[in-house]
């Protein structure tokens, strides 16, 4: 198969080293191309392109002609492939215990994941406000606290409760509306 750069290869697989340096120039945008590609974060560009010219020796000495396989196409999947497997393995290793800005700082990189729950000035704000909202229970006379906490704690309706206590609708609707606004004055004079 008549192909780019053939009597090169030929020589070059001979052991003819200046074949092996002209392949190596004329191929040179392919392996920057195969290295723009495949961006590395431990291994600068020089190393990779070595990486690169190093497969191309390979690669000339593994190329077989009987296949039918353009020397150009072939050497573009070696390198390529080579640049992958080299840059595909690295990985920043991250320990949550490596200290943060001063090596001597005790601060670590786990302290600086923040918390997914709640904040501790949350928690302490909505322990505040039940404590509140118990305290303004408590205020309460038993008939308003019994209708609150049937409406919304057992979810039942005005009417249910009126059939229950055996009151009139309007009475319950009274007590509930008397209930909350004692409890809007306690929580606004109380905070």
């Amino acid at each position: 198969m008549d192909y780019q750069l053939k009597s090169l290869v030929e020589r070059a697989k001979a052991g003819d080293n200046d074949a092996i340096e002209e392949i190596l120039k004329k191929v040179k945008p392919l392996i920057l191309s195969s290295i723009s590609k495949c961006h590395s974060i431990a291994m600068d560009d020089d190393d990779l392109y070595q990486e690169a010219a190093i497969e191309v020796i390979y690669s000339i000495k593994d190329f077989d002609d009987e296949r039918n396989i353009p020397f150009l196409a072939f050497l573009k999947k070696r390198i390529f492939y080579r640049l992958k497997n080299l840059t595909r393995c690295e990985q920043l290793l991250l320990s949550l215990d490596q200290p943060v800005g001063d090596v001597d700082s005790a601060c670590t990189m786990a302290d600086t994941i923040p918390d997914a729950g709640p904040s501790v000035e949350d928690i302490v704000q909505v322990d505040q406000q039940y404590w509140h909202l118990r305290m303004a229970m408590a205020a309460l006379t038993p008939k308003q606290r019994r209708v609150l906490k049937m409406h919304y704690m057992q979810g039942m309706s005005m009417a249910d409760i009126a059939r229950k206590d055996g009151l009139h609708y309007q009475a319950v609707v009274k007590l509930k509306e008397r209930a909350l606004n004692n409890m809007r004055i306690f929580m606004e004079n109380d905070i």
